[in-house]
């Protein structure tokens, strides 16, 4: 085989491989594209979620024991000191403070069955509403339920609108969700803050 025949061999051979190599490093290069993509776009999902949640992750709410029946007559319930924590810089508004129970699963639906069920009772509404809480930590006392056999006892959780109008509710587990809509709900249900009036 002549010369100039195995130069063109090895010419075609290093074109083939020259576009195997290109071929594989597109690739490669796409696959890291993407990858730093979906990367990006889960930061900016994160730090977006993180600016939602700014104000609505410094609210916390926990029972801080009963009131003794000497200091405050109460019937058909028990009282507890409540403690709302709102470590943020401005109010937090159209605070709902809910008394239910610990064997509940921290839905926000389980509202509604504690309502139901204290529509049944000649006794007070296990709730309290708050126009506004300022930052800081505010006391006050909710009626509850008090506690059954079995290990059933009282839980709190809050509804609360903050600075920039989102509805957040924290469950008795603490866990943290968004219910923008959640004043129209409880409007529903037959539970809301005075004031409030259902746009039609």
């Amino acid at each position: 085989m002549k010369i100039q025949q195995w130069i063109q061999i090895l010419t075609g051979v290093a074109t083939v491989l020259g576009l195997f190599f290109n071929v594989y490093f597109s690739y490669h290069n796409k696959i890291e594209s993407d990858k730093n993509f979906k990367i990006i776009k889960t930061k900016y999902k994160q730090e977006k979620e993180d600016r939602l949640k700014e104000q609505s992750n410094k609210v916390g709410v926990w029972l801080n024991g009963e009131v003794k029946m000497t200091d405050v007559g109460v019937r058909n319930n028990v009282l507890y000191r409540v403690k709302i924590s709102n470590q943020s810089d401005l109010p937090i508004y159209n605070v709902f403070i809910f008394s239910t129970s610990n064997r509940g699963e921290g839905n926000f639906e389980d509202i509604k069955s504690a309502f139901e069920n204290m529509r049944t009772k000649v006794t007070d509404r296990y709730f309290v509403w708050k126009q506004n809480v300022p930052n800081g930590i505010t006391e006050l006392k909710l009626p509850t339920q008090g506690s059954a056999s079995g290990g059933e006892r009282p839980a709190v959780s809050i509804l609360f609108t903050d600075q920039n109008g989102h509805g957040w509710y924290r469950n008795i587990n603490g866990r943290l969700s968004r219910h923008d809509d959640y004043m129209k709900k409880l409007f529903k249900w037959g539970l809301a803050a005075p004031d409030y009036k259902l746009d039609i």
